[in-house]
């Protein structure tokens, strides 16, 4: 294998065949490396060679590790992480023209009839959508995370109305 590499996240030092950062504070997926094999990455070999191709195969072994490594990289794993600004399904919009624009709309879909009306309430919401999309995108760029949360937040009601939109039935 090759030499030592640096973490995409943090730049500390990590084995070449490392799958997560070896910094105990950090531990992001790490790329794999194109030289890195099967039998390496599940350990599933016998023997203290469990690095080594091997046709006997502890299978016991194999499943094992592949389901911690999957519960490892599982996205559920990072939820509780430390990522600088919480975010969960109770935060609310705070600004009150935001939310009452929020709620107009979602009545506007509460009285559509047919799919002429459905249209326009879609292109107003996809627009609103690509709108906080930009600003998100803008607000990450300049690194003002505080407004990303705000933005994210109200990310996830535009959504929830396109959400509705799609599961629409006259």
């Amino acid at each position: 294998m090759s030499q030592n590499k640096t973490c995409w996240q943090c730049q500390a030092t990590n084995k070449p065949t490392a799958l997560f950062c070896e910094n105990k504070v950090c531990s992001v997926i790490q790329p794999i490396p194109s030289e890195l094999n099967f039998f390496h990455l599940l350990e599933a070999g016998k023997g203290d060679n469990k690095q080594n191709p091997n046709f006997d195969i502890d299978l016991k072994s194999l499943r094992r590790r592949f389901l911690a490594l999957q519960q490892k990289a599982h996205p559920d794993s990072y939820s509780n992480a430390h990522k600088g600004y919480k975010l969960s399904e109770e935060d609310s919009l705070t600004d009150p023209e935001l939310l009452m624009e929020v709620m107009e709309l979602r009545e506007e879909l509460e009285e559509v009839a047919n799919e002429g009306e459905l249209q326009v309430v879609k292109e107003k919401n996809d627009e609103k959508f690509k709108e906080t999309i930009e600003r998100l995108q803008t607000a990450f760029d300049k690194e003002d995370y505080a407004q990303a949360k705000e933005l994210a937040i109200e990310l996830q009601y535009w959504s929830s109305i396109q959400n509705a939109i799609h599961e629409w039935h006259p």
